[in-house]
């Protein structure tokens, strides 16, 4: 009976600590965006890699990988694009939910107005043929 409260104590603790582990993850991811949206690139990486030390996932090494591409960083920008290929190859920040359409279909741009007073050019004169 003791062993049986101990296991459950156990669990619930472990619990509690997964549960605080997630809450620090999702505030350094939320800090993450805060500071990439301000364009306050570096500070960006820095709260996305510790986002990314605990719950290594593909939107947390492609916003890091935009924004050390932002701080002129490319080599290693190519690095984190290629881990979040890696674990997902079909991410997309759309699919992440940090970006949507705005309708599911592709509008087409109308042609510029034309405007019935503007005089039409003259065709270009030939030039004299030598003979």
């Amino acid at each position: 009976m003791k062993k049986a409260a101990l296991l459950a104590a156990l669990f619930l603790m472990m619990g509690a600590f997964s549960v605080a582990a997630a809450l620090t993850d999702d505030q350094n991811f939320r800090a993450g965006l805060k500071y990439y949206n301000s364009k306050n690139y570096k500070a960006a990486v820095k709260q996305f890699r510790e986002y990314l030390a605990n719950k290594p996932d593909p939107c947390g090494y492609y916003l890091t990988g935009y924004a050390l591409y932002k701080l002129g960083r490319l080599s290693e920008s190519e690095d984190n694009f290629r881990e979040a290929f890696l674990i997902d190859p079909q991410f997309s920040l759309e699919k992440a939910g940090l970006i949507s359409k705005k309708s599911g279909a592709v509008s087409a741009k109308e042609p510029a107005p034309t405007s019935e007073k503007k005089a039409e050019k003259p065709a270009a004169k030939e030039a004299p043929q030598k003979k």
